[in-house]
C-alpha cells in the first residue's frame, strides 16, 4: 500500500516506482483519514481536572475516615473488641449441705450446666433470632422474649440465664450452633438435689430462681439467675448456705468458642448445716401419717429441738431445684390439700380436746374449781338454751359422774362445757396466751402463723359485735373461733 500524499518530483518519484516494479506489487490508492482538533477545545483538560480532584477527595474521605477510627472512636471500638474476645464467666458457688443430727444427708448438689445469654450486642437479639433460641432450647418465645425486657437494664457484660439445669439435648443445640448463635453459652453449676425427695420436704423447703424485687432491692448482689432458699431451712439459712461465687475471664474466638483462660476468682463453697431433727423418728411419723392429710411435730421436752415435722400431703422438692414447668406449679398450687402449706406452722385448725388442759388450767388458776369437783355427765347438757353432745352421746350413754382427773382421761366434753360457762373468755384466752398460744413460737422456720385465740376484744375488732356466751362453750373444748 502507498501513502497517497507522497512526495512527487525529484528522486523520489522514481525511486517509488522501481520499488513497485521490484516487489511486483501494482500500484493501489490507498487514504489515511485525517483528523483535525480545534485549537480552542479543552474538554480534556477539564476532564482531566475532574479526575484530580474526585481523587483528592476520595482520598480525603478516606483520611477522615481513618481518623475517627484510629482516634476519634478508638476507645469504643477498642472496648467492642475486647468484649468479643474477652469474656466475664460467673463460677457458681455450690451451696452447703444439709444434714440430719447423725450427719446423714438430706440436701446435696450434683453437676449440672446452665443456658447462659451473653449480651455485649443487645442488636443483634432479632425477633427471628430469640424465637430460633426459643426452639431450639424449647423455651416458650413469649417468656423468653419478656425475660430479655426485663433483663434489659442490666449492664451489657453481665450475662443472663435462660435454662437452669440443661438437658443433653439443649446442650447439644449450643454446642452445635456456635456460628448461628454464638451469645449462647454454658455454665457449669451445682445443682440442689434432695436424695430423699419428699421426706422432710416441709423442714427442707426449696431453692428457686431469686426474684425481680430482690435484684432491684437497694444493696443488692443478687443477679438474674442466682438460686436463693424459697421456703423452710433453705430459705431461713440461706446467707450460711450460700457460698460467694467467684468469675473467670476468658479469651474466645468470633465463634464464641473458648481459646484461653485469662484470671480466675475461686468461688467459695457455702456451709454444711445440722439439723436436730433425727432422720429416722422423721420417717416414722411419715410413715404413721400415711396419706392422711394433717401435721405431725416432735420435739424433745427438755431441750425443745424439733425431732420431726412432717406436713401431708407433701411436695418433691427437686421439682423446684431448676425452674418448675408450669404443668407441675399447676398441680400443687391448685391442690385442694394445699402440699406447699406447711400445716404444722401454718394451718389454722381448731386443736381440740388437747385445749382441755388448758381450760382445766385456767379453773384451777383462778379457783373456780377444786380438783374434786365433780359433774354429772349423761352425755349431753343444755346451756343458754342450746344444748350440746358429749362424744359418747351417740352410743347412749354419758361418762356418770366425773372430777377434773377423770374428765381429762377419758375427755368428758360435758365437764368443760360446764367449766367454760364458770369461766367466761376472758379468763380462758388469759390463760392460753399465757401458755404461749396465739404467738409465734420462734422456731427457725419461715412463715409460722400465730394462730388464734379468740376474746371480746377480736369480736368486735373483727365483726365489729360483741362476744356472745354461748361461743365460749365451745372454746373450751378446743373448738369454735379458737
Amino acid at each position: 500500500a502507498r501513502v497517497a500524499n507522497r512526495p512527487r518530483g525529484g528522486g523520489w518519484d522514481s525511486r517509488w516506482k522501481s520499488l513497485d516494479a521490484g516487489l511486483g506489487v501494482r500500484p493501489a490508492k490507498c487514504t489515511i483519514m485525517e483528523f483535525r482538533f480545534p485549537e480552542d477545545d479543552r474538554s480534556a483538560v477539564l476532564r482531566i481536572a475532574f479526575f484530580q480532584y474526585l481523587i483528592a477527595a476520595t482520598f480525603l474521605a478516606l483520611l477522615i475516615g481513618y481518623w475517627r477510627l484510629q482516634i476519634g472512636q478508638h476507645r469504643q471500638y477498642l472496648e467492642a473488641a475486647e468484649r468479643n474476645r474477652i469474656r466475664n464467666l460467673p463460677v457458681i458457688a455450690p451451696r452447703g449441705r444439709v444434714l440430719d443430727r447423725q450427719g446423714r444427708i438430706l440436701a446435696d448438689n450434683f453437676p449440672a450446666f446452665s443456658v447462659l445469654l451473653m449480651r455485649e450486642s443487645p442488636a443483634t437479639l432479632t425477633p427471628e433470632r430469640v424465637e430460633g433460641m426459643a426452639r431450639g432450647l424449647r423455651l416458650n418465645p413469649v417468656d423468653l422474649r419478656q425475660q430479655l425486657e426485663r433483663t434489659a437494664r442490666l449492664p451489657r457484660f453481665q450475662p443472663v440465664v435462660l435454662k437452669q439445669s440443661a438437658a443433653m439435648e439443649d446442650i447439644a443445640f449450643v454446642e452445635a450452633h456456635r456460628v448461628e448463635y454464638p451469645e449462647l453459652d454454658l455454665l457449669q453449676v451445682q445443682q440442689r438435689s434432695y436424695p430423699r425427695q419428699t421426706i422432710a420436704a416441709s423442714i427442707l423447703g426449696y431453692v428457686g430462681e431469686v426474684s425481680e424485687e430482690a435484684i432491684a432491692r437497694p444493696g443488692s448482689e443478687y443477679r438474674p439467675g442466682d438460686v436463693v432458699g424459697k421456703s423452710g431451712i433453705e430459705r431461713s439459712y440461706d446467707a450460711i448456705l450460700a457460698g460467694r461465687d467467684g468469675m473467670r475471664r476468658v479469651v474466645v474466638n468470633s465463634r464464641g468458642q473458648e481459646m484461653g483462660s485469662m484470671t480466675t476468682i475461686n468461688a467459695l463453697p457455702g456451709n454444711d448445716l445440722r439439723l436436730t431433727v433425727d432422720l429416722d423418728v422423721q420417717m416414722a411419723a411419715e410413715a404413721a401419717l400415711g396419706g392422711k392429710p394433717g401435721a405431725v411435730v416432735a420435739l424433745d421436752p427438755g431441750t425443745g429441738e424439733v425431732l420431726a415435722l412432717v406436713s401431708h400431703p407433701s411436695f418433691d422438692p427437686n421439682d423446684f431445684a431448676g425452674r418448675i414447668d408450669s404443668k407441675t406449679w399447676l398441680q400443687l398450687s391448685t391442690d385442694p390439700h394445699k402440699p406447699l402449706m406447711n400445716k404444722a406452722i401454718q394451718a389454722h385448725l381448731a386443736p381440740g380436746s388437747v385445749f382441755k388442759i388448758v381450760t382445766g388450767a385456767a379453773a384451777l388458776e383462778t379457783g373456780t374449781i377444786k380438783p374434786n369437783f365433780t359433774v354429772s355427765c349423761p352425755g349431753e347438757i343444755t346451756i343458754y338454751g342450746h344444748t350440746y353432745r358429749d362424744w359418747t352421746w351417740r352410743k347412749g350413754h354419758g361418762h356418770g359422774s366425773v372430777d377434773l382427773h377423770r374428765a381429762i382421761v377419758n375427755s368428758c366434753d360435758v365437764y368443760f362445757y360446764t367449766l367454760g360457762k364458770m369461766l367466761g373468755i376472758e379468763k380462758i384466752a388469759f390463760f392460753a396466751k399465757r401458755l404461749g398460744l396465739g404467738a409465734r413460737t420462734g422456731v427457725d422456720l419461715p412463715g409460722e402463723d400465730a394462730g388464734l385465740v379468740p376474746s371480746p376484744e377480736w369480736a368486735r375488732r373483727t365483726f365489729k359485735r360483741q362476744w356472745w356466751a354461748g361461743e365460749t362453750i365451745s372454746v373450751a373444748i378446743g373448738q369454735g373461733a379458737l
